[in-house]
This record gives C-alpha cells, sequence and structure tokens, in this order.
C-alpha cells in the first residue's frame, strides 16, 4: 500500500500543477452579461421539474451512479478474494488509462450517432461485462484483466455521456426562456449523481456484510451465502440498474434531429 500511495501522491504533485497552469492561461473567464444568476435551491428544482428531457436524463444518471458504486464499493473483495489478482494497483492503472484514451472515442460516437444511443452502448457493453465476470474463478488473471480494460474503456462513455446530454437540454430551456442557465442544470446533475453514489455504496456494503462476508478475512472467513452474494452484487447488480436505465434511454425524446431544429431556433 506505501508504494502506491507514494506514486499516486508523485502523479499528483506533478501533473496538478500544469493542469491548473492550462487552466489559468488557456481558458476564458465569461463575460459578465453571459454570468446566470444564481437561484436557490428550490427555484432550481422548479425549474428543472418543468423540463421533460432534464428529468429522464437525472433518472438515467440516478440508476447509472447508483450501478456503478453498487459495484465500485465492493469491487476490492471481487478482486482480492474472488479473482486472486495480486496486482490491484496495476489493474486500476491500466482500467483508468483505457478510460481516459476512450474518452474522444465516446464523443465522437455521440455525435456519429447520437448522445443518448451512444450511451446505451456503453451501457451495453459494461452490462455484458459485468455478466461475463460471474464465470470468473480464483486465478483467471488475464480473463479479469482483459474484461476490466474493456470496462475501463467504457469509463469515459459512462462519466462525459450525460454530461454531453446535459448540454443538449440546456438548449431546451435556452429555447423557451431565452436564458443561459446551464450552471443550474450542471449542478443538479451532481448533486443527483452525489446522491446515488451515497446510497449505492451503502446498500451494497450492507447487502454482503449481512449475507455473511468478512472483508477482512476474506473467503475463508465468510459465509457461502456471503460469498455467493459479492459475486451477484458485483456482477448482476449493476446490470438491474443499467437495464432499468437503458428503458428510459430507448425513448429518449430528445434526439439529435429534435435538437438539430432546437439550435436553429436559437440561433
Amino acid at each position: 500500500t506505501g508504494p502506491v500511495l507514494a506514486g499516486l501522491a508523485l502523479v499528483v504533485i506533478t501533473l496538478l500543477p500544469i493542469c491548473a497552469a492550462i487552466v489559468f492561461f488557456f481558458v476564458r473567464e465569461p463575460d459578465l452579461e453571459e454570468v446566470e444568476q444564481r437561484p436557490t435551491f428550490m427555484d432550481g428544482l422548479r425549474l428543472v421539474s418543468k423540463n421533460g428531457p432534464m428529468k429522464r436524463v437525472l433518472m438515467i444518471a440516478l440508476l447509472v451512479a447508483f450501478g456503478e458504486s453498487f459495484r465500485n464499493a465492493v469491487s476490492l473483495f471481487f478482486i482480492r478474494d474472488i479473482v486472486g489478482v495480486p496486482t490491484i494497483g496495476a489493474a486500476y492503472f491500466f482500467y483508468f488509462v483505457a478510460g481516459l484514451a476512450a474518452i474522444p472515442f465516446w464523443l465522437w460516437l455521440g455525435r456519429t450517432i447520437g448522445k443518448h444511443k451512444a450511451f446505451m452502448c456503453t451501457l451495453i457493453t459494461v452490462a455484458a461485462v459485468s455478466g461475463a465476470n460471474l464465470l470468473l474463478d480464483y486465478g483467471d488473471y488475464l480473463p479479469f484483466f482483459l474484461l476490466f480494460v474493456v470496462k475501463g474503456f467504457c469509463f469515459g462513455g459512462l462519466q462525459f455521456l450525460p454530461v454531453a446530454m446535459i448540454a443538449d437540454v440546456v438548449d431546451v430551456d435556452a429555447a423557451r426562456s431565452g436564458v443561459k442557465r446551464a450552471g443550474t442544470y450542471f449542478a443538479f446533475l451532481g448533486f443527483t449523481e452525489k446522491i446515488a453514489i451515497a446510497f449505492g455504496t451503502g446498500f451494497s456494503l450492507n447487502i454482503v456484510g449481512l449475507m455473511g462476508f468478512d472483508p477482512s478475512g476474506g473467503v475463508a472467513a465468510s459465509s457461502i451465502d456471503g460469498v455467493l452474494a459479492l459475486r451477484w452484487v458485483y456482477c448482476l447488480g449493476p446490470i438491474f440498474f443499467y437495464g432499468i436505465a437503458m428503458k428510459l434511454i430507448c425513448d429518449y425524446p430528445l434526439t439529435p434531429s429534435r435538437h438539430a431544429r432546437l439550435r436553429e431556433r436559437l440561433e
């Protein structure tokens, strides 16, 4: 653990000044007339509740974030105790490298086939990977690493496509009101995802704990039901929540053609 944390600290110390310099020198400050007047929480809630596509995106984001945190809370236990991967740090390194490298691909796919359809492709892929993990046994390092990298490849889509969808939803409000209120919409997206992460993590850990899994002792100190619960929570839990989210995406109302008409009105 010590070398991993030391390496993480070194990366942060190295990259933080570089990223801060890029933001300071290259990101333009908004003009004063473009700055959104900050509404109260209740004003923002009323504003969001009147926007149908926004409510749909928030429900999708809630389900996906809940499913991700539901799995991520027990990810370490699954990797360590079920598959027995000895180099967990390396697994996560390749996971995030694949995720960052794939961001341009997912944004390109969103522009090509529509952001909601690209998001559907992301969820289908992640659900397939989750289901395949159920077949792994102790020592299946290579299959796990391959599946984990594919999951990491989808990380960019899971993180950035909902944000891109919110950007389109903001245009719906702008076309109705003539006012730019993107800050309010993105704030409610962040609030929704944080609520989902908090509850998803709590539910997941409590389920495997109540079923008899002992994280300190691993498989040897856990009951059969506890180990089985860990497998199901990690592999099948996300699929359940993704499935509901995909149903909401199927009839998503703000298609690329409708958004193009909105952009014409705004221009």
